[in-house]
């Protein structure tokens, strides 16, 4: 056998895998779809996670007349949030995956992990705030991200809960 003959044999394998197609009801077509929404909701998760620290990073860049991108007295958010009702188009993220997220931060704003929320939302005007008393700074901010990653089991969650209510 030569070295053509051995690769045009694993071509001829990895056409037969690819048109495979497991008995409907089988254990190894319930892991291959298990692992691959599993893998699927990782990824959401990762999105998110880099969204909130893309956010924070926005929300303390300063100049020389101090924080640019929220408010210096109230800590409102001055840009587009990847979790809000329009701003996750600029972002990249799907109107479903906002809000998600929105349920997420709410739920860490309403059990905090303890610490207090950095993220804040006021119903009433409909903005996004953050805690500047207790995160008055990125490097405040920075403590409170390891500690407030979306998870898999999170964001399962939160979804259920966001298609129920649809």
């Amino acid at each position: 056998m030569t070295a053509a003959d051995g690769l045009h044999f694993t071509l001829e394998r990895a056409g037969a895998i690819s048109e495979t197609q497991p008995a409907r009801h089988s254990t190894v077509r319930q892991v291959a779809q298990s692992l691959s929404r599993r893998n699927a909701d990782a990824a959401v998760c990762e999105l998110m996670n880099e969204a909130l620290q893309r956010v924070v990073d926005l929300a303390f860049e300063e100049d020389a007349g101090g924080l640019v991108n929220i408010d210096n007295v109230t800590g409102r958010i001055l840009f587009p949030l990847p979790w809000g009702r329009k701003g996750h188009k600029q972002w990249g993220m799907r109107p479903l995956e906002a809000r998600i997220m929105r349920t997420v931060l709410v739920g860490w704003i309403e059990v905090p992990r303890g610490m207090p929320p950095l993220f804040m939302y006021e119903a009433a005007s409909r903005n996004w705030r953050i805690n500047l008393v207790d995160y008055p700074d990125r490097r405040a901010a920075s403590r409170w991200l390891p500690r407030h990653t979306v998870r898999v089991l999170e964001y399962r969650t939160a979804r259920s809960g966001v298609l129920v209510g649809k």
